[in-house]
C-alpha cells in the first residue's frame, strides 16, 4: 500500500474521530451515556462481524487464545473511549475534549514507538518530536481556556 493510502486513511480517522464523540455524545443526551455507548458499540459489532463473515476470515479469530491475555483488552479500551467521550464532551466541549484526546494519543503513541513496547517496532524519540508534543500541550492549555 502507498504511503499517500496511508495518509488519506489517517485524515479520515481524523475526521471519523472528531465527529463520532460530538454525535454519542448528542445521543447520550437523547438517551443515557451508556445505551448511547451500548448503540455505538452494537452497530461497530455488527458491521465489523459482517464484514469479517463475508470476508471468511471468522475461523481465524479462533487463534485469539494463543495471544497475550493484554492483546484482548481493546475491546475494553474501546468501551472505555466511547463511553469516556460521552461523558466528557458536555463538560469540556468538543474541541478541548478532542485537544486532550489527540495529545495524550500522541504521548502514548511515542512512548510505544520509543519503547518498541505492544509489539511496535522502535522507533527512538527525537528532540524534534519532544517540542511538538510540547506545542500540542500548550495549545491543549490554550484551547482550554
Amino acid at each position: 500500500m502507498e504511503k499517500i493510502h496511508g495518509v488519506l486513511m489517517a485524515i479520515t480517522i481524523g475526521l471519523c474521530f472528531g465527529l463520532q464523540p460530538a454525535i454519542n455524545s448528542t445521543l447520550g443526551k437523547a438517551l443515557t451515556p451508556k445505551v448511547a455507548a451500548f448503540h455505538s458499540i452494537l452497530v461497530t459489532f455488527i458491521i465489523i462481524f459482517l464484514v469479517v463473515l463475508f470476508s471468511n476470515e471468522l475461523p481465524i479469530y479462533k487463534n485469539i487464545v494463543s495471544l497475550h491475555p493484554v492483546y484482548w483488552m481493546g475491546g475494553v479500551l474501546g468501551f472505555g473511549i466511547v463511553f469516556m467521550a460521552i461523558l466528557t464532551i458536555p463538560i469540556l466541549g468538543s474541541s478541548a475534549s478532542i485537544a486532550i484526546f489527540v495529545t495524550v494519543q500522541l504521548i502514548v503513541g511515542s512512548i510505544l514507538d520509543h519503547f518498541g513496547l505492544l509489539g511496535i517496532e522502535r522507533s527512538p524519540i527525537i528532540p524534534k518530536q519532544l517540542l511538538g508534543i510540547l506545542v500540542l500541550i500548550i495549545g491543549v492549555k490554550l484551547i482550554l481556556k
